[in-house]
C-alpha cells in the first residue's frame, strides 16, 4: 500500500475521533438556559507552537543559507518561514476567548467573520426568531445566518459543538 494512502488513512482517523471527542465532551458552560462552547485549547497550542517551530526553523535555514550563499535552500528556508507563521498565526486567537460562541434564551452570539482560513475578531449576536439558515464553509466552519446576513461561525474544533447542536435544533427546528 503506498504510503500517501496510509497517511489519508489515518488523517481521516484521527480527525474522525477528534470530531467525535470533541462534539460529545461537555461545553465550557451549559444550563437549561445558557451554554457556551469554545475551540479546544491543546489543539491550538499545539498548532500555534508547531507553526512557531516551523517559522524559526525556517527563519534560521535562511540565514545560514545565505551566509553559505545557496540561496536557493534560503528561499526554501524564507517559504518555509512564511509557513510556519502563517499557520501559528491564524491559530493563535482559540487560545483566548474571542472565538467563543455563547447562547441564552434570546439567541445566540459569536465570531461573525472569517478571515482567510480562520474566524476573524468581529463578533454578533442573532436572536432565536431571525435564525434562517445553517450551512458550512468551504474551510469547514459551519454557520448560522439570520435574516439580514449577518453570521455566527464555530467549528468541530469546538469542544462540546454537539450541546449547540442540540439547542439550535430544539430552538430552530425549520434549519435543514
Amino acid at each position: 500500500m503506498s504510503h500517501y494512502i496510509i497517511i489519508v488513512i489515518v488523517t481521516v482517523i484521527v480527525t474522525s475521533v477528534l470530531s467525535w471527542w470533541l462534539r460529545n465532551s461537555k461545553p465550557a458552560s451549559l444550563s437549561t438556559e445558557e451554554g457556551r462552547i469554545k475551540p479546544e485549547k491543546i489543539s491550538a497550542f499545539v498548532t500555534v507552537t508547531g507553526g512557531a517551530v516551523m517559522a524559526l526553523g525556517g527563519l534560521a535555514m535562511s540565514i545560514i543559507s545565505a551566509l553559505e550563499a545557496s540561496y536557493v535552500d534560503a528561499l526554501w528556508g524564507g517559504a518555509l518561514f512564511m509557513m510556519g507563521a502563517s499557520i501559528g498565526g491564524f491559530m493563535a486567537p482559540s487560545l483566548s476567548n474571542i472565538h467563543d460562541v455563547w447562547w441564552d434564551l434570546y439567541g445566540l452570539t459569536g465570531p461573525s467573520k472569517t478571515f482567510g482560513p480562520t474566524l476573524g475578531c468581529k463578533k454578533t449576536t442573532i436572536d432565536w426568531d431571525d435564525i434562517v439558515k445553517r450551512g458550512e464553509t468551504i474551510t469547514q466552519y459551519w454557520f448560522v445566518e439570520a435574516k439580514d446576513g449577518r453570521r455566527i461561525y464555530w467549528s468541530y474544533l469546538y469542544k462540546g459543538h454537539g450541546a449547540l447542536e442540540k439547542v439550535l435544533s430544539e430552538r430552530c427546528p425549520n434549519l435543514s
